[in-house]
Formats: C-alpha cells, structure tokens, sequence
C-alpha cells in the first residue's frame, strides 16, 4: 500500500505549518496549502537550506506555530 504524501499532509489531525524560504517563490503549492487549511509561513532571507542561512527565523516562526 502507498500513501500520498499529500493525502498524509492533509489528512494529519494535529497543527502544522508549511515552512519555505522566499528565495524558493513562487511556491507551487502555495495556493493549494492555504485552499486546505494549512497556514504558510516564509523565513526570511533564505532558500530552500532555511537552518543554514536563518535558524534565528526558523526558530521564532517554530515557537510561533508550536502550542
């Protein structure tokens, strides 16, 4: 049996947040995330290597999103 990493994404019954860097926009999945109820946050500065090049933003949008 295979599972769409989608279906998992959106299936998922806890909160989350869908991480990405504005050097990566647009974003192909933007539009779809939001349309389901995930809510998108961007780190600022950074591509798609987000701990490398601003963990001090990955980690404030981490204790935003975290209860």
């Amino acid at each position: 049996m295979t599972a769409s990493l989608r279906k998992v994404f959106f299936g998922l019954n806890l909160p989350r947040t869908y991480i990405y860097g504005p050097l990566t926009l647009p974003h192909r999945h933007e539009a779809l995330l939001r349309a389901g109820g995930v809510p998108v946050a961007v780190v600022p500065g950074v591509g798609h290597a987000m701990m490398d090049a601003n963990p001090d933003g990955v980690a404030r949008i981490l204790a935003e999103m975290l209860p």
